[in-house]
């Protein structure tokens, strides 16, 4: 049967000219999908691990709309939860009782955690954590070695920063993760200017490493009065429940959530004890809609169900199946040359090995419409949900076998040219 994609290429076509790069996020733009007559460019609607396109061909998906969904799409529980609160209101004139329940669940839960204080999307949450200890240390600076979001203190790092003026991009300084004498280097370049460090906690390099690091930038931190703070926007809710203090025993000041805590709901959150938290009553950080009562009910809902069906090792489980699997067939067809998969506990992601930048891009943008073809919506990254079961890894098992047969052969022969059918998939930030 000939798949149909009439309408993806005509909402695609109005897109393009009424929203800047035809999508509200870089990361699901046009640019960052292989453009043929077969790109599924649109969503229609999503139910456990799968989506269905505006054509209603269906996929199976890893990515999990950039990471939120942990329990899978539509999530029956969460979804009555949020249905019921709905029926009562979204905003108010006054604080939502949610605010005061969500805000205890968290404590309770959450390792290092005295107080709350809201947000919706991890970029306020960072941004807000970062003035936060600017205010307390009464310093400037901030050191990173990961994303950080889209507000001007880590966009002024990247290619991206036209629009940033010139003396803020001056006040963030990138060092190179799990190298301790670059980070080392950089603090005492900036000798007692730095205000806070913030990074991910945790990387697609080796976890025993990625903890090492985090007790030695601990130690240098405590000694130069500088702030630490945990992003955990990514990894929050997916390694663990308490947090990432709890797995490397180190306890920063700050700590930054969102994507899973809510299940897809637009949420996020900072966390800390209750000495340097209070210090917001001296800032300001606030919002319209930072008390919606919709992804509060969300969060609760999804906290209890990762707690009561103990969702987080079966994400570690599910992900080591994944990971046999795509290292066999990385094996089998003799693929190592030319890629590799990183797995970290609960989540892994495959890179291409290439010192062609252009080169890895072909060839990752030839891996991707292949999926396609084979019915998996499939950028690299494995962020599997409570959804993804033995079914869906069946599925994935045969569409890898598939795959990664064909592009074995094309790497080989270097006749990627000839088998991109449109675009090639471009970055989002460009290397200096």
């Amino acid at each position: 049967m000939v798949k149909s994609f009439d309408n993806n290429a005509k909402t695609l076509q109005l897109a393009m000219k009424i929203i800047p790069s035809g999508s509200q996020t870089f990361s699901k733009a046009p640019h960052q999908l292989p453009q043929n007559n077969h790109t599924p460019n649109f969503v229609k609607k999503a139910k456990g691990a799968w989506i269905w396109d505006l054509d209603n061909n269906k996929y199976l998906d890893y990515l999990m709309a950039l990471g939120p969904i942990i329990l899978g799409y539509s999530d029956d529980d969460v979804n009555k939860k949020v249905l019921k609160t709905l029926n009562e209101g979204t905003i108010f004139s006054l604080n939502h009782y949610l605010e005061v329940e969500c805000a205890k669940l968290l404590t309770d839960v959450l390792d290092n955690t005295e107080m709350v204080k809201f947000g919706k999307t991890g970029s306020d949450a960072n941004a807000a954590a970062i003035r936060l200890s600017r205010h307390i240390t009464k310093k400037d600076i901030v050191l990173t070695c990961s994303y950080g979001g889209w507000h001007d203190w880590y966009v002024g790092t990247t290619s991206r920063k036209s629009g940033v003026p010139k003396k803020i991009t001056q006040l963030t300084k990138n060092f190179i993760r799990n190298d301790i004498n670059s980070f080392n280097n950089v603090v005492n370049q900036n000798k007692n200017q730095v205000a806070c460090v913030i990074l991910e906690p945790f990387s697609f390099d080796n976890l025993n490493s990625d903890i090492s690091f985090l007790k030695e930038v601990r130690e240098i931190c405590t000694r130069n009065n500088i702030f630490l703070i945990f992003d955990e926007v990514v990894s929050g809710f997916r390694y663990n429940l308490e947090g990432a203090s709890k797995i490397s025993g180190v306890q920063p000041e700050l700590s930054t959530w969102g994507k899973a805590m809510a299940n897809g709901f637009p949420l996020s959150c900072i966390t800390g004890k209750q000495k340097y938290m209070k210090e917001f009553d001296n800032i300001f950080f606030s919002g319209t809609f930072g008390g919606e009562s919709l992804s509060l009910a969300a969060c609760i809902a999804t906290i209890k169900k990762i707690k009561s069906k103990k969702i987080i090792p079966y994400l570690y489980e599910y992900n080591s199946k994944l990971t046999k699997l795509i290292n066999k067939n990385i094996k089998d067809n003799k693929l190592d040359k030319y890629l590799c998969l990183k797995t970290s506990g609960p989540r892994s992601i495959i890179t291409f090995n290439s010192k062609n930048e252009l080169l890895n891009r072909k060839r990752k943008t030839i891996m991707m419409q292949e999926f396609i073809k084979n019915n998996m919506l499939y950028f690299g990254i494995n962020m599997p949900s409570y959804s993804h079961k033995n079914m869906e890894l069946k599925f994935t098992s045969l569409a890898f076998e598939k795959v990664f047969s064909k592009i074995s052969n094309i790497y080989k022969n270097k006749n990627e040219n000839k088998y991109i059918n449109g675009g090639i998939i471009k970055p989002i930030f460009r290397q200096r």
